[in-house]
C-alpha cells in the first residue's frame, strides 16, 4: 500500500472525526505497520489490488475505532457518528472503502469477475406468490429476481420522525446484514445523523430500501446496491459510476424463438441509463454466443435480471403482465385502486384526504417532494369535494386535478400510492413486459400496437425520452411507459381481448395474402432509394410495371402541401401517370382486428410539406415493409442506434390501411 494511499485513508478518517494534525500523527503509527502487513498477505492470496484495500480497510476498522477513542479531544457526538458508520463486527473503517477504491489515481470503475445468471426469479418462495388479478388481467413482479435471500427477509419499521442512521441501524439490526456508508455520502453533504426521514412499513427488505431512497434525502438522489454481501448506501451520482460485469444466460430465451441481438439492441432502450449507445463511455451490453455480457451500475443490473426474467416467464404464459421494476405490494395497490370509494371533505386539507384515502384503501399515501416544491403544501392545501362511491383510481383523479393550481396524480410506486405532480409522473417511466400471444394467434398485434400509440403518449417517435414500445418476440411486448400509460394499455388489452377469435393456420395464411392499400409517411429518407430498396427486398416477383395502373401491386408517390392536400402525385415510373390518388384524402381507416375506430391516424393527418407512399401489396409483405422502415430508422437515428448492431423487430406500423373508392 502507497505512501499517497495510506496518508489518504487517515486524511478522510480525520475528516470526519476533526481530528487535529497532531491526533492523525498520534495513530499513524498505531495502524500503518499492522493494515501494510495484511495488505500484503491479501495480495498473495490472490484479491486484486482494489479487493485487497476494501479487506484490510473492513478488517482493520476495529483499530481505527480504537484510535479515535484515543483522539481526547474528538467530540463525543462525532465518535457517535463514527459509530453508526461501522459494519456489525467488522469496523468502522468501511465508511472510506468506497471513496478510497474511486479516489486513488490507480481505480478504475469497478469490473468484477463475470456471473452467469439465469433470468429467474431468486428463491424457492417466489414461485408460490399467486399473479394479482387486476383489469381482468394477470399481473406478476419480476423485481426480485436474483436478489439474495437476506433482501427478501420480511423486516418492520415504524419511524416516522428519525434521522438515517437511525433508520438503517434499525434496518441493519432486524436483518442481520452488514450495510456500508459510502463516503461520496459526506462528500455531498449528507450526514446520515443529521438527515431527517420517515417511513412506516412491512415488507422485504429490499422493498423498504426501495421507499426508503425514493425521491432524495435533503436534496440528494441516494441509492443502494448489495455488493459482495454487503449493503451500501451512496449517491445515485457515485452509484452511476459503480459498473461491474456480468454475464446473462440467454438460452431459456433462444430457445423461445427470441434471439440474442434483439434482447441486447433492446435492454439500453427498454431500462433506465444511462447506456453507451447515447452517452458514450457508460454501460455497455454486448454478445458472446448466447451469453449476454453487461457492464452497469447495480441499479441496471437489477433492472435487467427482472427484465429478461418477464421475458422467460410472458414466453411460457406463466402471467399477462410482468412488471420489473415494481415488487409485488405495489400490485395490491393496483387492485385497491379498482375498488369503490366515496368522499366528502368540505374544507380538508390535502395530507387529511391522503389519510382517509389510505385508511378506507389499506394502502400508505405519501407525498412526493415534487408537490412541495411546486409550492403546493399538503397541510395547508384545502380540498372540498363530495363524490358517490366510485373507482378510487378515478375518485383521486377528481380530487387531484387542480390543488391551488397544480395538476396532480396518484401513482402506484414502491407499495403505496404517491402523490406527486402531472409532470414528475411523467418522468417516472417502469419497463413491463406484456404477453399478447392471444393478439399473435388472432393476427392482429399489429393493429393492437397502432391502437396502443395512437390512444396514448407520449411516445419516443414523436417526443424523444418519452416511452418506448419493442417486440422481441410476435407475442410479446416490451414498453417502458408512465403508470398512466401502463393503466390505459392494460384495460385496452383486457377489453380488446375479450372479442379475439384464434385464427388456424389455414385462416393466418390466407389473412397474410389479403391485398391491402396503406401509406407510409417519409421522415427524411429519399423516395426513389427507398421504393427501389422496397421492389429489390419485399417480394420482388410480385411487382407489376411500375408504370401499369392495373397492376395488383404498385407504389406511389404523393407530395402534400402546407395543408394536408395532395399537390402531385403518380407512379414512380413517371410523375402523373395513372390516378392521381387524390380520391384517397380523407378516406376513413379501415377497423381491423376489433379494435376501436379512431385508433389508427387517417390520412388527411398526415404533416404538411412531406412527401407519403401509397403501396398496394399483400399484409404480409406490408410487414416486411414496416420492418423495413423500422430498421432503416432505428440504426440511422443518433438516439435509437442500438449496441452491438442489434436491429430491432417492427415495433410501430409505419404504414396506415386505407380503402380506396
Amino acid at each position: 500500500m502507497s505512501e499517497q494511499e495510506f496518508d489518504l485513508y487517515l486524511r478522510l478518517m480525520a475528516r470526519l472525526l476533526k481530528l487535529s494534525q497532531e491526533q492523525e500523527r498520534a495513530i499513524a503509527d498505531e495502524l500503518r505497520d499492522h493494515m501494510e502487513e495484511r495488505f500484503t498477505e491479501l495480495v498473495r492470496a490472490g484479491l486484486t489490488r482494489e479487493q485487497a484495500i476494501e479487506r484490510a480497510l473492513m478488517e482493520f476498522g476495529d483499530a481505527a475505532s480504537l484510535a479515535g477513542e484515543f483522539s481526547a479531544l474528538a467530540s463525543r457526538r462525532r465518535r457517535r457518528f463514527w459509530g453508526l458508520l461501522s459494519l456489525a463486527g467488522t469496523g468502522t473503517a468501511a465508511l472510506v472503502t468506497a471513496g478510497l477504491v474511486s479516489l486513488w489515481p490507480a481505480a478504475k470503475p469497478i469490473n468484477g469477475p463475470n456471473q452467469v445468471l439465469i433470468a429467474q426469479e431468486k428463491g424457492p418462495d417466489d414461485a408460490k406468490l399467486a399473479p394479482a388479478q387486476v383489469d381482468d388481467l394477470k399481473i406478476r413482479s419480476t423485481a426480485r429476481t436474483n436478489l439474495r435471500q437476506a433482501l427478501l427477509k420480511e423486516v418492520e419499521i415504524a419511524m416516522p420522525d428519525s434521522t438515517l442512521a437511525e433508520v438503517v441501524n434499525h434496518l441493519k439490526s432486524a436483518a442481520n446484514i452488514p450495510i456500508l456508508w459510502d463516503v461520496a455520502l459526506i462528500e455531498a453533504g449528507v450526514n446520515p445523523e443529521e438527515a431527517q426521514v420517515g417511513i412506516e412499513m412491512k415488507g422485504p427488505l429490499y422493498e423498504v430500501l426501495d421507499r426508503l431512497f425514493d425521491g432524495g434525502i435533503e436534496g440528494q438522489g441516494l441509492d443502494w446496491s448489495d455488493e459482495n454481501d454487503i449493503l451500501r448506501i451512496t449517491t445515485q451520482d457515485a452509484m452511476n459510476e459503480r459498473r461491474s460485469v456480468r454475464s446473462y444466460d440467454l438460452t431459456p430465451l433462444v430457445s423461445q424463438g427470441i434471439s440474442v441481438r434483439t434482447i441486447a439492441g433492446m435492454l439500453p432502450v427498454e431500462t433506465r441509463g444511462p447506456w453507451d449507445y447515447d452517452e458514450p463511455g457508460t454501460s455497455t451490453v454486448n454478445t458472446i454466443g448466447s451469453q449476454l455480457v453487461v457492464r452497469a451500475n447495480p441499479r441496471q443490473h437489477r433492472e435487467v435480471a427482472s427484465l429478461l426474467a418477464g421475458l422467460q416467464m410472458a414466453a411460457k404464459g406463466d402471467a399477462d403482465v410482468f412488471f420489473a421494476d415494481e415488487p409485488e405490494s405495489t400490485l395490491e395497490v393496483m387492485k385497491a385502486l379498482r375498488r369503490p370509494l366515496a368522499m366528502e371533505f368540505p374544507d380538508n386539507t390535502l395530507r387529511e384526504a391522503g389519510a382517509f384515502v389510505a385508511k378506507e384503501l389499506g394502502v400508505a399515501v405519501d407525498f412526493d417532494s415534487a408537490v412541495t416544491e411546486a409550492g403546493v403544501n399538503p397541510d395547508e392545501a384545502k380540498i372540498s369535494l363530495t363524490i358517490g362511491a366510485i373507482p378510487a383510481e378515478r375518485a383521486l383523479s377528481l380530487l387531484l386535478e387542480n390543488v391551488e393550481g397544480q395538476a396532480l396524480e396518484a401513482v402506484p410506486h414502491h407499495g403505496r400510492i404517491l402523490i406527486t405532480t402531472v409532470d414528475a409522473a411523467n418522468e417516472r417511466r417502469t419497463p413491463v413486459v406484456y404477453d399478447v400471444a392471444p393478439f399473435e394467434q388472432a393476427a392482429v398485434v399489429r393493429e393492437l400496437i397502432a391502437a396502443i400509440t395512437t390512444t396514448t403518449e407520449p411516445w419516443d417517435d414523436i417526443e424523444p425520452g418519452t416511452g418506448t414500445l419493442d417486440q422481441p418476440h410476435p407475442g410479446v411486448l416490451v414498453i417502458r411507459q408512465t403508470a398512466r400509460v401502463h393503466t390505459a394499455i392494460r384495460k385496452l388489452i383486457a377489453e380488446q381481448r375479450k372479442a379475439l377469435v384464434p385464427l388456424s393456420p389455414e385462416e393466418r395464411e390466407k389473412r397474410d395474402q389479403q391485398v391491402e392499400t396503406r401509406i407510409y409517411r417519409l421522415a427524411g429518407e429519399k423516395e426513389e432509394d427507398l421504393v427501389r430498396t422496397i421492389r429489390a427486398t419485399i417480394d420482388p416477383d410480385r411487382w407489376g410495371d411500375e408504370n401499369d395502373p392495373k397492376s395488383p401491386f404498385w407504389i406511389r408517390r404523393i407530395l402534400v402541401n402546407s395543408k394536408g392536400v395532395p399537390v402531385r402525385g403518380g407512379f414512380l415510373g413517371g410523375e402523373g401517370s395513372g390516378p392521381s390518388g387524390t380520391a384517397a384524402v380523407g378516406a376513413e381507416p379501415s377497423n381491423p382486428g376489433g379494435i376501436p375506430n379512431g385508433t389508427v391516424p387517417a390520412f388527411s393527418s398526415v404533416q404538411s410539406n412531406t412527401t407519403v407512399l401509397l403501396i398496394r401489396q399483400t399484409r404480409a409483405a406490408h410487414r416486411r415493409i414496416d420492418s423495413l422502415f423500422h430498421t432503416i430508422r432505428s440504426t440511422t437515428a443518433a438516439r435509437q442506434a442500438r449496441p452491438d448492431g442489434a436491429l430491432a423487430p417492427p415495433v410501430f406500423p409505419y404504414g396506415t390501411e386505407i380503402e380506396l373508392p
